[in-house]
Formats: C-alpha cells, structure tokens, sequence
C-alpha cells in the first residue's frame, strides 16, 4: 500500500510457538544497486507458547493487519 508516497507492507508468519504479524515501512537505498529495507513499525502476536499456532491466530492476525493498514490509510487521506 502507497501512502503520501510511502510504502507500507505487512507479513505474518510462525514465530516461536506464535503467530507475528508485523507492519513495516519500505525504505528505499542505493549502494552499487538500489535496495529496499524494512524498517518495523508495529507487530503483534497472537497464540499461546503453550501449544502451537492454529488457523484462528492466523485469521486474527489477518484481521489485526487488515484493521492497522487502514487506520494508517484514513489518518493520512
């Protein structure tokens, strides 16, 4: 998603037991090459460590997401 001219993403993915989900920037840099880094702006987990993640922490995680990069999107129209 492009905002004022920025680029945000998001990801979800196992981590340790849980499921992330984590909203970054794309920040663009030019050494020999241009490359892209990500720079984390908000992240989450969802799950317990105690058992591992299911397909509801991943559809919460979706729905966290989804809510986060839309709140970024009316705060900046």
């Amino acid at each position: 998603m492009k905002v004022n001219g920025t680029e945000y993403g998001f990801s979800i993915f196992p981590s340790y037991g849980k499921v992330q989900a984590e909203i970054y920037k794309v920040s663009s840099y030019k050494l020999d090459v241009e490359m892209n880094m990500h720079i984390r702006l908000l992240n989450k987990d969802f799950g317990s460590i105690f058992r591992s993640p299911n397909e509801n922490d991943y559809k919460n995680a979706r729905k966290w997401v989804d809510i986060q990069m839309k709140s970024i999107l009316d705060a900046n129209a």
